[in-house]
């Protein structure tokens, strides 16, 4: 990576300082130091810092930047030029307290995105689990996204708990972790407030006991209108259900779910729901998913009807079924018709017919049809292979659900995107 000279960062900053537009357009991305070459259009500002070894050996001047004290002289004037930005994301392999998380946060008075990844945290001798007991006007927060971020050992995973606290609202929250440890053996200090989290994705669905006890602690559900999770096997099955039994309120009414290709394992047993859970229940999202070409869905299917024929489904207005299918370059324009024929009799379409006509609140059923074209050829066969697969698809779809389409309920919708790997 290119170190900049000193008087070039200035003159950078200088420059969006003067000039407002820029400034509100402009992503600015701070390694160990400010890479020109990363400038971009957008609302964001990213740092990523990496260990403070690396950046002594770089400039001893930054070496405090890895406990986010920003004061250097190049530096100071980066972040009082950050109140314009309303997304941020720190990469890190540092370990920073809650209190010096605050305090950088605080730096945003216009934050609504907040994106951590890596980060280890630690307590503070000097302010404990630097919670502020005292900070009443807590921010609202749009979207919180917490990838791989765990604490340091030898101390409580309560630091976890207060960063989430940081929030009168966080109403987008995705946790994507494997460093969260179960918090069911610890006695939490009563918080004075939890943040109420209207949108909950967990992509890792064994992460939901573990979870669970951060969400207890927290966290308000009372006003959650969509939880979003993965299914890739029958445990994953019991921890989603599990979930959302244990949820017993009036707000949730979407539910969106993924399900991966595990076609070798045994279809699995829904639990029964709790009908306390999914009274208000309104739309269903699942994704049906699968990485081989010649795999047809029947796996996903049957997962997402066992789910349709165990849930309660009479205030249920809004079905979305997105399939997913990869194409390779054994399926030529002669050979995808079979393909499609296969694909679509590999369906039990009359489980699904039977279960939407026990809709009563039904108005909406849409087909997402998603091409992944892995071929080799260029972008115009491409093109041409993934509106025969649309148009085939579509007409079986039509086929399949007539009456629906009749009624005026059916839309069917495509995305066709290209493998990046074989542009």
């Amino acid at each position: 990576m290119i170190q900049l000279p000193p008087e070039l960062i200035d003159r950078i900053i200088d420059f969006l300082h003067n000039d407002l537009l820029t400034l509100d357009h402009t992503s600015l991305v701070c390694h160990a130091w400010l890479d020109a070459s990363r400038y971009h259009l957008h609302r964001e500002f990213t740092i990523e810092i990496w260990s403070v070894q690396d950046l002594d050996n770089s400039s001893k001047e930054l070496s405090r930047i890895g406990a986010l004290e920003l004061s250097v002289r190049h530096y100071v004037r980066v972040l009082t030029i950050c109140g314009m930005y309303n997304y941020l994301t720190v990469r890190t392999v540092e370990a920073f307290s809650i209190k010096r998380i605050q305090e950088f946060i605080g730096l945003f008075p216009k934050l609504e995105n907040l994106t951590l990844i890596g980060l280890t945290l630690t307590s503070d001798p000097a302010y404990g689990y630097g919670y502020d007991t005292a900070h009443s006007a807590k921010p609202y927060l749009e979207f919180l996204d917490l990838r791989n971020v765990g604490v340091a050992k030898g101390i409580e995973h309560l630091p976890i708990l207060h960063l989430v606290s940081l929030f009168s609202q966080i109403n987008r929250l995705r946790i994507r972790n494997d460093r969260i440890a179960d918090l069911s053996n610890e006695t939490p200090p009563e918080l004075p407030q939890k943040s109420s989290v209207r949108f909950l994705y967990l992509p890792r669905p064994d992460m939901i006991p573990t979870v669970q006890s951060l969400l207890e602690h927290a966290i308000q559900l009372d006003a959650l209108y969509s939880f979003t999770s993965t299914i890739a096997s029958a445990q994953c099955v019991d921890h989603v259900m599990g979930f959302l039994n244990s949820l017993h309120h009036e707000s949730l009414q979407r539910i969106e779910l993924k399900f991966l290709c595990t076609h070798k394992c045994a279809i699995p047993v829904w639990p029964r729901a709790e009908l306390s859970t999914f009274r208000s229940l309104q739309e269903l999202h699942f994704r049906l998913d699968y990485t081989t070409i010649e795999l047809v869905p029947r796996y996903q299917w049957s997962c997402m009807m066992e789910f349709l024929e165990t849930i309660p489904v009479l205030t249920i207005s809004k079905i979305w079924i997105s399939l997913h299918t990869r194409i390779g370059t054994v399926h030529l324009p002669g050979q995808l018709a079979d393909f499609l024929r296969l694909w679509t009799k590999s369906l039990d379409w009359h489980r699904l017919r039977s279960r939407l006509q026990s809709m009563p609140a039904l108005r909406h059923i849409n087909f997402h049809i998603v091409q992944i074209l892995y071929l080799q050829d260029s972008k115009e066969v491409s093109g041409r292979i993934g509106k025969v697969f649309y148009e085939e698809a579509r007409k079986l779809v039509q086929k399949e659900l007539e009456e629906f389409g009749e009624r005026k309920m059916l839309y069917i919708s495509q995305v066709t995107t290209m493998n990046p790997w074989c542009q």
